[in-house]
């Protein structure tokens, strides 16, 4: 996945920091460091948010530094599931997307879409940290064009971003219609797992359309309810049933804003960070997600970077899962 024809388009972004200096921690900036030329993790930032269109709502461009950032204040150990996931998984920073000043949207999201296919490909599985949500189609477009058969979507998201697209260049919002409107049949509905709608965010009109399509659409009150456990049960069995691969997006809005005050959008009684915790780390342990983005942590509106680091935590326990998938433990 690393040779120099699929990497060369990559930019480089600062490392992930090296904080500690006690001898006896292991940093997930040492691991990304000494990754090997083909690791199991790839990992890639997508700075971008120019698909924002409400200006005083931008600065999810600088997500993917924030969250590196806050990467370096984390060890590769979590005490409370007793593994150090640099142990049974290797990892690599591969650098960014580039994106120019003048880049549209479409070519900003066709160029996601080649630069992904050839690193997910090679890799067991593929991390992004963008970047704004419409993100969300340009990488699934990707994983469509690096793999075979049908495709699985599970969502983490406060709206349903089924968004009628009329114009390519306002497109934050319409992700999940464009993956049905433009990937011909490859992610179908009773596939698509759209988990923690919440609040007054979402039009009765999209609420239909994705009732009619078929999209199984579990809300914040919902996993509140039943409990993450029995959600992500769910969520797994229909992503995965007569699939080849899955691709999982979280969008930080997801989150109560106490969890992750630094979003595009606000979110009064969203997820808890445990809760999401839990759900990426289940899903960590499924092989066919080969996928994984993180989006939507602005770096304007974050408060002591504490979004990034919850971000950066929400990467962790994905992780995790990998390393217990890897082990037999899952």
């Amino acid at each position: 996945m690393t040779d120099e024809p699929t990497n060369s388009n990559f930019v480089a972004a600062n490392a992930v920091p090296i904080v500690s200096g006690d001898p006896l921690d292991n940093p997930v900036g040492r691991w990304l460091e000494s990754g090997p030329a083909e690791p199991d993790m790839a990992l890639v930032g997508i700075p971008f948010d120019g698909a924002t269109v409400v200006p005083s709502r931008k600065g999810a461009a600088g997500g993917p530094a924030e969250v590196r950032e806050a990467l370096g204040d984390l060890n590769c150990y979590n005490m409370s599931l007793d593994i150090d996931f640099s142990e049974l998984i290797s990892g690599r920073d591969l650098g960014n997307v580039p994106i120019a000043d003048d880049d549209t949207v479409g070519k900003v999201h066709h160029r996601v879409s080649e630069m992904l296919t050839p690193v997910i490909k090679k890799s067991s599985t593929t991390v992004t940290i963008g970047g704004d949500d419409s993100l969300c189609f340009a990488a699934t477009r990707g994983l469509c064009h690096a793999t075979e058969g049908q495709v699985g979507v599970i969502g983490f998201d406060a709206h349903l971003d089924m968004r009628v697209l009329y114009n390519e260049e306002t497109s934050s919002g319409s992700s999940y219609r464009r993956i049905f409107d433009e990937l011909k049949g490859r992610v179908r509905p009773e596939n698509m797992v759209i988990i923690g709608i919440n609040g007054w965010f979402a039009s009765k009109e999209y609420a239909r359309y994705a009732r009619e399509k078929g999209v199984t659409v579990i809300t914040g009150d919902q996993v509140y309810a039943r409990g993450i456990e029995d959600v992500m049960q769910e969520a797994i069995a229909k992503a995965t049933d007569n699939t080849d691969a899955v691709y999982v997006n979280f969008d930080v809005d997801v989150l109560d804003q106490h969890y992750a005050p630094g979003k595009v959008m606000r979110n009064p009684g969203g997820m808890r960070g445990r809760d999401a915790y839990v759900a990426v780390r289940l899903l960590g342990e499924v092989p066919k997600v080969r996928l994984f983005a993180l989006n939507e942590v602005n770096a304007k509106r974050d408060i002591s970077r504490f979004t990034a680091l919850v971000g950066a935590s929400v990467i962790g326990y994905f992780w995790a899962g990998l390393a217990l998938q890897k082990s037999g433990s899952s």
